[in-house]
């Protein structure tokens, strides 16, 4: 997951980004680029010991994508799941993380960054409109969290604005920007970080060492 503080740092990505672009091939036969605008991406609820982590954080962690009944305009639906759904979700006290992203459509005839030989066709009926990232301390927690108020009380509305919902377990979590600075991974590779936590290297966390990746 992307995020930026403007368009312009957005529109600065995409124009150099191709090295990652021709890079996918090697991995995906189809991306989809879900956007949401200002303000739509919204952390609710965040008490992870590590707000960046590299690798597996051992937390219980979903990436959950809904898609909206086909009756249902998106500004109904952003509406439900901003000002009722969510809200409802973030009383649970056995939650970790919260996050909501309530997605723009997307629109096949706009032209996607270019990546070869890899697919950016969505039909209509299998776009998102909303995803949350969802986390808890162990599975304990996450089956509380589906038996408790916070939760159930949703389910009796959800059908009228729901139509589908995709989870999907996070394995590990590699964090290589964060609050617009790059993390020890993001100069240095995932791997590398993982060795320098591991062994307790911090001469090697140091700005004076720092420097040489950041030229």
């Amino acid at each position: 997951m992307l995020a930026f503080e403007s368009m312009d740092e957005r529109e600065a990505w995409v124009e150099n980004g191709d090295v990652l672009m021709v890079d996918e091939q090697n991995a995906f036969e189809e991306t989809i680029g879900y956007e949401t605008i200002d303000g739509n991406s919204t952390t609710h609820v965040d008490h992870r010991r590590d707000p960046a982590p590299n690798g597996d954080d051992d937390y219980e962690s979903l990436h959950v994508l809904f898609r909206k009944n086909e009756g249902t305009s998106i500004e109904q639906f952003h509406e439900y799941i901003a000002e009722e759904f969510v809200p409802s979700l973030a009383e649970s006290d056995d939650l970790l993380r919260l996050r909501s992203h309530l997605i723009e459509g997307y629109d096949n005839s706009i032209d996607q960054p270019p990546a070869p030989n890899v697919s950016h066709d969505a039909p209509p009926e299998k776009q998102y409109q909303a995803a949350l990232d969802i986390a808890f301390d162990d599975r304990l927690a996450l089956e509380r969290f589906f038996d408790s108020s916070a939760y159930t009380r949703t389910e009796e509305r959800q059908p009228e604005y729901i139509e589908r919902i995709h989870a999907f377990p996070v394995r590990n979590t590699y964090v290589h920007n964060y609050d617009g600075e790059m993390t020890i991974a993001g100069q240095r590779g995932a791997t590398v970080a993982e060795t320098i936590a591991d062994i307790g290297a911090r001469n090697q966390t140091t700005d004076e060492t720092l420097d040489h990746f950041r030229k």
